[in-house]
């Protein structure tokens, strides 16, 4: 098992916030990008709240964005 280094923090919504298309995900109801600070904000559809993953690459993202779930449990959490 690995252990990742991505910082969870409360949500506040920022302006500069792109929203992240994840209608294919049966974990996630929503998430945004901020490209600046580099936070992706998550909403899963079994949970209360907003969790923000900080330190979140291009790479990382795009991943994200192909596989929500995987690559949440595989690389962010």
């Amino acid at each position: 098992m690995s252990h990742h280094s991505h910082k969870v923090k409360s949500h506040k919504h920022r302006s500069r916030e792109r929203d992240v298309d994840v209608s294919g995900s049966t974990c996630v109801s929503e998430a945004s990008y901020d490209p600046r600070s580099r936070q992706l904000a998550v909403t899963y559809i079994k949970g209360n709240g907003t969790y923000v993953y900080e330190d979140i690459g291009r790479g990382l993202l795009k991943r994200f964005k192909d596989d929500p779930g995987e690559t949440l449990n595989d690389e962010i959490i």
